[in-house]
Protein backbone atom coordinates (compact mmCIF):
# COMPACT_ATOMS: atom_id res chain seq x y z
CA UNK A 1 0.00 0.00 0.00
CA UNK A 2 1.04 3.56 -0.66
CA UNK A 3 -0.06 6.97 0.52
CA UNK A 4 -0.54 9.85 -1.88
CA UNK A 5 0.07 13.23 -0.26
CA UNK A 6 -1.30 16.32 -1.97
CA UNK A 7 1.20 19.18 -2.18
CA UNK A 8 -1.49 21.87 -2.35
CA UNK A 9 -4.45 22.77 -0.19
CA UNK A 10 -8.02 21.89 -1.06
CA UNK A 11 -8.97 25.49 -1.80
CA UNK A 12 -9.12 27.11 -5.21
CA UNK A 13 -6.04 29.25 -4.57
CA UNK A 14 -3.65 26.27 -4.63
CA UNK A 15 -1.31 27.32 -1.82
CA UNK A 16 1.56 24.87 -1.34
CA UNK A 17 1.74 23.07 2.01
CA UNK A 18 4.87 23.84 4.01
CA UNK A 19 5.51 20.12 4.59
CA UNK A 20 4.11 16.68 3.92
CA UNK A 21 3.10 16.48 7.59
CA UNK A 22 1.12 19.72 7.28
CA UNK A 23 -0.75 18.23 4.30
CA UNK A 24 -1.42 15.02 6.21
CA UNK A 25 -2.77 16.95 9.21
CA UNK A 26 -5.10 18.82 6.84
CA UNK A 27 -6.41 15.53 5.46
CA UNK A 28 -4.77 15.89 2.04
CA UNK A 29 -3.80 12.22 1.71
CA UNK A 30 -5.23 9.13 0.06
CA UNK A 31 -4.55 5.41 0.30
CA UNK A 32 -3.66 3.43 -2.80
CA UNK A 33 -3.45 -0.34 -2.94
CA UNK A 34 -2.38 -2.37 -5.96
CA UNK A 35 -5.96 -3.02 -7.06
CA UNK A 36 -6.88 0.67 -7.01
CA UNK A 37 -3.70 1.61 -8.88
CA UNK A 38 -4.39 -1.05 -11.50
CA UNK A 39 -7.99 0.12 -12.05
CA UNK A 40 -7.26 3.86 -12.12
CA UNK A 41 -4.40 3.96 -14.61
CA UNK A 42 -3.50 2.71 -18.07
CA UNK A 43 -7.02 1.54 -18.96
CA UNK A 44 -7.23 -0.94 -16.08
CA UNK A 45 -3.63 -2.15 -16.35
CA UNK A 46 -1.92 0.46 -14.18
CA UNK A 47 1.26 0.00 -12.20
CA UNK A 48 2.82 1.96 -9.36
CA UNK A 49 5.12 3.57 -11.95
CA UNK A 50 1.99 4.91 -13.68
CA UNK A 51 0.76 6.35 -10.39
CA UNK A 52 4.15 7.89 -9.59
CA UNK A 53 4.12 9.52 -13.03
CA UNK A 54 0.59 10.80 -12.37
CA UNK A 55 1.70 12.31 -9.04
CA UNK A 56 4.74 13.94 -10.57
CA UNK A 57 2.43 15.74 -13.02
CA UNK A 58 -0.30 16.53 -10.48
CA UNK A 59 1.56 17.91 -7.47
CA UNK A 60 1.41 14.98 -5.10
CA UNK A 61 3.93 12.65 -3.51
CA UNK A 62 3.72 8.88 -3.07
CA UNK A 63 5.19 7.34 0.08
CA UNK A 64 5.18 3.82 1.48
CA UNK A 65 2.99 3.00 4.48
CA UNK A 66 6.12 2.57 6.62
CA UNK A 67 7.31 6.08 5.77
CA UNK A 68 3.78 7.44 6.32
CA UNK A 69 3.61 5.98 9.84
CA UNK A 70 7.10 7.22 10.73
CA UNK A 71 6.24 10.72 9.45
CA UNK A 72 3.03 10.84 11.49
CA UNK A 73 4.42 9.40 14.73
CA UNK A 74 4.49 12.88 16.25
CA UNK A 75 0.69 13.19 15.79
CA UNK A 76 0.15 10.66 18.56
CA UNK A 77 -1.55 7.31 19.06
CA UNK A 78 -5.13 8.66 18.85
CA UNK A 79 -4.44 10.17 15.43
CA UNK A 80 -2.97 6.86 14.27
CA UNK A 81 -6.01 4.91 15.53
CA UNK A 82 -8.32 7.25 13.61
CA UNK A 83 -6.13 7.01 10.49
CA UNK A 84 -6.07 3.20 10.67
CA UNK A 85 -9.87 3.16 10.97
CA UNK A 86 -10.14 5.49 7.96
CA UNK A 87 -7.84 3.22 5.95
CA UNK A 88 -9.92 0.15 6.81
CA UNK A 89 -13.07 1.91 5.58
CA UNK A 90 -11.39 3.01 2.34
CA UNK A 91 -10.11 -0.48 1.56
CA UNK A 92 -13.47 -2.22 2.02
Amino acid sequence: MWVEIDRYNHGCCGIRYKSQLEAIKDGAWKIWDEERVRRMHNFGHGTMKDHEHYCKNNNCDVVSMDKFWSMTKCLGPKWREDAEEFIKKVLR
